[in-house]
């Protein structure tokens, strides 16, 4: 989709967002066409978006910093996860 075409399908969905929201949404995808597949991988529903799960959980369970590394078994000086270990 171009710039115009994507601000219709915004405007379509009567998600309720400004000119200037749609313009930054939109260039979050870098100013260029935004294909579906950019725009799904960027877009989820919060039950299909394991980082939204994530960070609901934290909150809901007030964890700190500390409590989230404890309950994945990890040390503030282990290694990066990589995708797979998360």
């Amino acid at each position: 989709m171009n710039k115009e075409d994507f601000t219709k399908a915004i405007i379509a969905s009567r998600i309720g967002l400004l000119q200037p929201e749609i313009d930054f949404l939109f260039n979050i995808f870098g100013g260029q066409e935004v294909t579906e597949q950019a725009w799904l991988s960027r877009i989820y529903d919060d039950n299909q978006n394991p980082l939204q799960l994530i960070r609901e959980v934290v909150e809901a369970n007030e964890f700190s910093y500390d409590d989230v590394l404890f309950q994945m078994k990890l040390r503030q000086w282990d290694d990066a996860l990589d995708f797979n270990k998360f």
